[in-house]
């Protein structure tokens, strides 16, 4: 692992560099020497430049990049390395920020980020995947390729204090969102055998499959830190959520509280209640896609 900051331009422009390489072997000792070992590698780089443009308004910019490739995922003692599939990931980030202080005290604060995350699932060879009673052979009956994607724009604004039955402190914002999903997924049959190495039960499945879904978010919120007393506080927001995939919007109200127990500040009691909703994964809209299976159960003739 590597990290440095410093200045490229003397208080105008910095720079954090960081560099993070990983090698692991992992063994499954109930295995011979030779076939006993998963194998992880990652490199990872994170790059941010920070700019004052002046004294009220500055910038930052930052680039990852986070590829990773893991081999024989699920090796254990009843899978051999042969039957286990190879994981390989990979992907880069991009996130920008301005600050702009308006006024006194108003400050403005601009986000944009941009995702990528590719993802495949490869088997070691085509051969029929058999589950017995104490091993597996043949080759990972699953096959992935998936490609996804995601950027976002929001931007929020902090009002100076103001001043009425206490002080206030009020903040708005608003944020849109666009994800993307591509893959395809293949599956082959799966045998499962018996004590005498014969089948009980066949899965099959149909044919591979590819699914592509896109979902919009938009969301705005606004807030209020309200300091009624000198030792307590009380916090109120609501957010409005819209989804693409479901149709639906959503309100999402909060509140809380801030009390100083003591004088000094030393002991302070904190409570809060709200209304939260997850964002819809990608995946669900996918599901109908997948490949349906049939399962056999085989007799003593087969």
């Amino acid at each position: 692992r590597l990290t440095f900051t410093g200045p490229l331009v003397r208080n105008r422009i910095a720079i954090t560099q960081s560099f993070e390489y990983r090698f692991v072997e992992t063994p499954v000792n109930s295995l011979p020497p030779s076939e006993r070992d998963t194998k992880l590698e990652s490199f990872d780089s994170y790059t941010q430049l920070d700019y004052t443009i002046s004294t009220k308004h500055t910038a930052s910019i930052s680039l990852a990049f986070y590829p990773q490739k893991l081999d024989y995922l699920g090796l254990n003692t009843f899978t051999t390395q042969q039957s286990t599939p190879d994981f390989h990931q990979r992907g880069y980030q991009v996130n920008a920020q301005e600050f702009y202080s308006v006024g006194s005290a108003g400050l403005l604060t601009s986000q944009f980020s941009y995702k990528r995350f590719d993802a495949d699932i490869t088997a070691q060879n085509d051969a029929p995947y058999r589950m017995q009673l104490e091993t597996t052979e043949g080759g990972f009956f699953n096959r992935q390729a998936r490609r996804s994607s995601r950027v976002g724009w929001q931007e929020t604004y902090r009002f100076p204090t103001r001043k009425f039955a206490g002080s206030h402190e009020f903040i708005v914002g608003l944020s849109y969102e666009h994800s993307s999903y591509d893959g395809r997924q293949t599956f082959l049959p799966v045998e499962l055998d018996g004590v005498s190495d014969l089948p009980v039960e066949r899965i099959n499945f149909t044919a591979p499959t590819s699914s592509h879904v896109a979902q919009n978010e938009t969301a705005w919120f606004a807030g209020d830190q309200w300091a009624i007393l000198p030792r307590l506080t009380l916090n109120a927001g609501i957010r409005f959520d819209h989804d693409s995939i479901t149709g639906s919007s959503h309100a999402a109200p909060r509140a809380g509280f801030l009390l100083a127990v003591t004088g000094d500040g030393k002991t302070l009691l904190k409570g809060g209640v709200g209304l939260f909703y997850d964002r819809v994964p990608l995946m669900a809209a996918a599901f109908i896609d997948l490949p349906d299976r049939t399962v056999s159960v085989l007799g003593p003739a087969g």
